[in-house]
């Protein structure tokens, strides 16, 4: 079993991008490379909150599969956007 680790997150969709416009800076986002059948998802978002800035925590924004960024044991990948509080 390999454990999920960071990698390059999915970019913001254009409508992600126009609200933050409105509301300021865009929040730091993660990716997740991780195992869907031997990872849980307490695991994933521990490793996110891990990646995120100190005083912000982890909201899941997207999930796909891409052998582009994660390993052939690990194609699943979850992006997190880390928000204030």
């Amino acid at each position: 079993m390999l454990p999920p680790y960071e990698t390059v997150p999915l970019a913001a969709t254009k409508a992600e991008q126009q609200a933050v416009s409105a509301a300021g800076t865009p929040p730091t986002r993660i990716g997740i490379c991780y195992n869907a059948l031997t990872t849980t998802a307490e695991q994933v978002r521990a490793v996110a909150a891990q990646s995120c800035e100190p005083g912000t925590v982890p909201h899941p924004v997207q999930r796909d599969v891409s052998l582009s960024n994660c390993p052939l044991l690990q194609p699943a990948r979850a992006t997190f956007a880390c928000i204030g509080p």
